[in-house]
């Protein structure tokens, strides 16, 4: 793989890279942003566009947020342009509106684009002091929540796109270094939920779903979900919904590569293949987070898989 990076500077580009060193960038399921830092010779300003590329391929795009200097060199840590979304608030009310429809119209206001799927949970309330990120999440969760469906949002340059996570396959190549540890946890797990209106004069559980087999098992975890007037109908298929997603042993383990291509395409939320069956791996699985360094035109990568 060729990599380049770029920076521009009044309104041109220029290759970095042979000034440059110590390159790298992650990303995490939690975190919308993808970060890069690097170390140069070149003096560059806050708010410099910054351009990693694998031959024609952008793997990632954004801005100098933050630079220190040091005797012979400068340090720069650097975001994507999903940072808009992260540190702007806003005030803004929904009311009967579609998920897509409602994200669109959110983003608009900045001048996000949005590249979203068809989402047809409605939205109907009034978000107050939270950011364009939060309150894409809270949309998304809803969605999740009557549809049992996981959506994953992800920035690619200066657009927003929401898909499903089966829509995030990626099939980069590498080698696989030898020590490799499976972890299950059971520490997340919820296997009883009850779901309440959120109205503060009414207490009443309206749906309860539970297994009882994992309780005898593990012990009994419950979570309460609150919900308004407008989804009372739906309260049971939202429980069921957080049940299926929540009611499991979580496990995870770390891969330790060398990236030989499509380093590029790796990511959180994306699905990798893999066939370890010593490990009980064989099939797609959902990266966690990764932190990729690229040295002397060489890429690796530590990428956490959950399932």
């Amino acid at each position: 793989m060729i990599y380049t990076l770029d920076v521009r500077q009044s309104g041109t580009w220029y290759k970095a890279l042979q000034a440059s060193n110590s390159i790298s960038w992650g990303s995490d399921k939690d975190t919308l942003a993808v970060d890069l830092s690097f170390n140069s010779l070149r003096e560059l300003s806050e708010g410099t566009i910054v351009r990693l590329k694998t031959e024609s391929i952008s793997a990632f795009l954004g801005t100098v947020i933050k630079k220190t200097k040091t005797k012979n060199s400068y340090s720069y840590e650097c975001q994507d342009f999903a940072r808009v979304l992260g540190k702007n608030e806003t005030i803004i009310q929904f009311n009967k509106i579609s998920g897509d429809t409602a994200i669109k119209q959110l983003c608009s206001k900045f001048g996000v684009k949005v590249n979203c799927i068809g989402i047809s949970t409605l939205i109907s309330k009034i978000y107050k002091d939270m950011t364009l990120a939060d309150i894409i999440e809270d949309i998304l969760e809803q969605a999740t929540l009557e549809k049992g469906i996981k959506y994953i949002k992800e920035m690619r340059g200066d657009t927003l796109y929401i898909r499903v996570l089966t829509d995030f396959k990626i099939y980069p190549e590498f080698i696989l270094a030898r020590d490799l540890a499976v972890n299950n946890s059971i520490e997340d797990m919820k296997n009883k939920i009850l779901v309440v209106s959120s109205d503060e004069d009414n207490n009443r559980i309206l749906a309860t779903v539970q297994d009882i087999k994992n309780i005898n098992t593990y012990g009994s975890f419950q979570e309460v979900l609150s919900i308004e007037a407008k989804d009372i109908s739906k309260a049971k298929n939202i429980a069921e919904n957080r049940l299926a997603e929540a009611n499991k042993v979580f496990k995870d383990t770390t891969l330790n590569t060398l990236v030989t291509s499509g380093g590029e395409d790796i990511r959180a939320n994306r699905m990798i293949s893999l066939s370890i069956k010593s490990m009980g791996l064989n099939g797609w699985y959902s990266i966690k987070s990764c932190s990729n360094t690229l040295e002397n035109g060489t890429m690796k990568s530590s990428i956490t898989i959950e399932w």
